[in-house]
């Protein structure tokens, strides 16, 4: 049935003890119909709170959902709370929409979405069908989560997390820990992030912004990379088309490799260590700051330019290389 204009609410929420139900499944079904009048859309409501036995912890949180979009916010509590809004275009097909959570003793909590199979055949209009999720967990619990279309954020987890995504968006915000994404088509955001993180983006943007911890390694094929506020040891940036640009602080012995095929490649940094640095632009020029001693060669690839700038500590190393595109190359002092 397709409520009109307004909302009526039947507010409904559950508690469930992981221990009473390792291999049980909890169906997610109506708390609160709302109609869309624009689109003529039935929309339900849940919220359901799973809790630990004493003495147990959420170790990880594995989630997917193909159907709308995911968010996980770490939250002090020992308990994972799941709220859930599912839409369909009638409440028949709202009813085959499920949540489906499945705790288990030892620690993973999982949570998937699907829509029931039945014998009518009738297409569904595209956009009428959709389940998001906003779940809030442990913030020491690892993460992995994965969405077809849409927005994926992580907000406050510590622990590390897995995130997939084939087109939309993947934010990460105030997490640390291991981290690794990857979109196929789209753009990913991290914000103030600690510890190690590897994302992927084949069509799309990157964008890095206060980032700190032993490695930083971001790739895209098609697309720029934006990164400023970075001080990690290590740092692995690469575009085949599309520029590049690094601001930040590089660390006394560190490495720092930067490439792209068809693109710009920019840094600018804040450094009171010696730096060391080969840049190589095969169809650009390549600038660098005032004082900074160049030479060309002197063991490096044919047509490289050579620079080095004085400091304190071990010389933190920067290779620099653009096929088709020029190189910018900046230091200032702290």
């Amino acid at each position: 049935m397709v409520i009109g204009a307004g909302e009526r609410r039947a507010a409904r929420s559950g508690r469930v003890a992981l221990g009473m139900i390792v291999c049980g499944v909890l169906w997610l079904s109506a708390a609160a119909a709302l109609a869309d009048p624009t689109r003529a859309l039935v929309v339900e409501r849940d919220e359901v709170e799973i809790a630990p036995p004493a003495g147990l912890k959420v170790t990880s949180l594995l989630v997917d959902n193909r159907l709308g979009d995911i968010r996980v916010e770490g939250h002090e509590r020992p308990v994972i709370t799941i709220s859930a809004r599912k839409q369909a275009a009638s409440a028949t097909v709202l009813e085959r929409l499920k949540v489906t959570v499945i705790p288990d003793a030892n620690g993973p909590v999982r949570i998937s979405t699907a829509m029931i199979a039945t014998d009518d055949a009738r297409p569904i209009p595209t956009g009428a069908v959709r389940i998001d999720l906003v779940i809030r967990a442990p913030r020491g619990a690892h993460v992995a989560a994965q969405l077809w279309n849409g927005r994926l954020a992580l907000i406050g987890m510590e622990n590390g997390a897995d995130l997939l995504a084939n087109e939309g968006q993947i934010v990460v915000h105030n997490a640390s820990g291991s981290i690794m994404a990857q979109v196929a088509s789209g753009t990913q955001q991290f914000v103030e992030v600690v510890g190690k993180v590897d994302a992927r983006v084949i069509s799309g943007e990157m964008n890095l912004d206060t980032i700190r911890g032993e490695r930083l390694d971001a790739s895209v094929q098609e697309g720029h990379i934006d990164s400023r506020q970075v001080r990690v040891r290590e740092a692995w940036l690469r575009a085949i088309r599309g520029d590049i640009r690094f601001r930040g602080e590089a660390v006394a012995g560190g490495q720092y490799h930067l490439g792209s095929f068809r693109g710009d490649v920019e840094v600018e940094l804040v450094t009171t260590a010696p730096v060391s640095l080969v840049a190589h632009a095969d169809a650009g020029t390549v600038s660098l700051p005032p004082g900074m001693e160049r030479r060309s060669g002197g063991g490096a690839a044919e047509g490289a330019i050579v620079g080095t700038a004085p400091g304190s500590g071990a010389p933190a190393m920067f290779e620099l290389r653009s096929r088709i595109g020029n190189i910018r190359f900046a230091i200032a002092q702290p």
